[in-house]
């Protein structure tokens, strides 16, 4: 794909990983890779539900699919996914990027079209749908541009998400579904300000501490972390978290994604040991210090 190319109280570890290690020293950190569910096909955008429950998009055939694995034993082990709801597995359209919402609530993007003679209009939309409603769309986020990633943060008053525009990925950020009745509004949204490709953001539970996918000196993705004083304040440059980006891969490490009490790291590497094209990985939090 194009793309991919082109502060809690876990604020402290963000900030340690950024401003020490390069390429190979001692502060590298050696991620695992999550080999029982990853294959040899592209294995994109995990969203760790609690400490069990992993939701991710994996290539099937030509489209991705949203699946569910949970882990059995270890930190590691996380069996092969199965589809998490049906109609997140078609082969007429592809499924991706989910976020759950207090525990009930599905965000996810897809590229779905009424007719095949729209074929050149398909894009990513985000959806919402409530434990076995027909998803909806986003009304006030949805363009003609890709929209992918959802993250609700600040006790659900932020809805952050991703926008492909002519200058290339950028983070933007709406009103959250904490900021009137459930599941919305959503709607209202605006530029984070950060340059084009710093995108994908998980925000720490306190709403303080971001980590993103953004673009290395070298050409290649790389993970990030930004931070703030405040809910609603300004948030700092992204800062390459150097620990984690000394990938030899091709494309790099990115769409970094925190668990729900911020002790691990899942993010997406083509970094040498994995399984396929793109694989999912995992950090503890702790390595990071």
């Amino acid at each position: 794909m194009k793309w991919f190319l082109r502060f809690l109280l876990l604020a402290p570890w963000i900030a340690c990983a950024a401003s020490s290690g390069t390429a190979g020293d001692k502060d590298e950190v050696k991620p695992i890779n999550l080999e029982k569910l990853n294959t040899a096909e592209d294995d994109l955008d995990p969203f760790p539900v609690d400490n069990t429950n992993l939701l991710y998009a994996s290539k099937s055939g030509e489209r991705f699919e949203i699946l569910l694995s949970r882990r059995v034993s270890g930190a590691a082990g996380y069996v092969p996914g199965k589809v998490f709801r049906p109609f997140l597995s078609s082969k007429e359209y592809s499924c991706r990027s989910p976020f759950v919402w207090k525990g009930s609530t599905l965000y996810f993007a897809q590229d779905k079209i009424p007719d095949k003679k729209f074929e050149s209009l398909r894009n990513f939309d985000l959806y919402q749908t409530t434990n076995e409603r027909a998803p909806l769309p986003l009304l006030g986020v949805g363009e003609a541009e890709d929209e992918m990633f959802p993250w609700i943060a600040a006790g659900g008053r932020e809805f952050y998400f991703s926008r492909k525009t002519k200058e290339g990925w950028k983070l933007f950020v709406a009103m959250g579904p904490g900021a009137g009745a459930s599941p919305g509004p959503i709607g209202k949204a605006q530029s984070v300000g950060f340059a084009e490709d710093f995108h994908h953001a998980s925000l720490t539970p306190n709403g303080l501490g971001m980590v993103l996918e953004g673009m290395l000196d070298d050409g290649r993705i790389g993970i990030f972390r930004s931070k703030r004083a405040a809910v609603g304040g300004k948030w700092s440059d992204p800062e390459p978290i150097k620990a984690l980006n000394v990938s030899r891969g091709r494309l790099g490490d990115m769409s970094p994604t925190l668990t729900p009490d911020g002790t691990r790291l899942f993010f997406v590497s083509d970094r040498e040991g994995g399984k396929g094209r793109l694989d999912i990985w995992m950090v503890a939090v702790k390595d990071l210090k």
